[in-house]
């Protein structure tokens, strides 16, 4: 595979080559190298932002990695690890959009976000505790990771009212 740096040079020089090469043909080898150089130039910029948000990093204390599935008590703790893994180069997860849901009737002066996520983590602990099943060990293992991941994105959503 040929160096970025290299095929820039060498569409240059083909520009260059009068005898070979017509004003269009010319124009459009040269249009192509300043394509590049721009592309180049996006590339270093991006690879640079991702060094910086590697040394910020890198000066905060690690989190906890968790297996699938356990809990991560802390909205920030799992947007640090998504930041560090997506750093490390892991795929990202697949999503599902689904409607944001809502305790019809939460708590009075308590955002419906806020209360949700409460009521989810709740149920979560029965879980934990053994107080509640469903089905088997694995249906019950992915309702509880949906809840928590429902609670966490829940806390992460800007709540009604407030200053994001």
């Amino acid at each position: 595979m040929i160096d970025l740096d290299e095929l820039i040079a060498k569409l240059h020089d083909l520009a260059n080559l009068e005898e070979f090469v017509d004003d269009a043909l010319a124009e459009l080898l040269s249009d192509a190298a300043d394509a590049l150089e721009s592309v180049r130039a996006e590339r270093d910029a991006a690879v640079a932002a991702l060094e910086r948000v590697r040394v910020a990093v890198s000066g905060n204390p690690e989190c906890d990695r968790y297996e699938e599935g356990d809990v991560i008590s802390c909205g920030w703790k799992s947007a640090y690890a998504s930041v560090v893994a997506a750093l490390d180069g892991a795929p990202e997860p697949e999503c599902l959009s689904i409607p944001i849901p809502n305790v019809p009737f939460g708590p009075e002066g308590v955002a419906p976000t806020i209360a949700t996520a409460s009521y989810l983590i709740e149920v979560v602990k029965k879980i934990d505790f053994g107080y509640a099943n469903v089905g088997g060990s694995n249906v019950t293992a992915t309702l509880r990771k949906l809840l928590v991941d429902t609670a966490e994105a829940l806390r992460g959503l800007p709540v009604e009212g407030e200053k994001p």
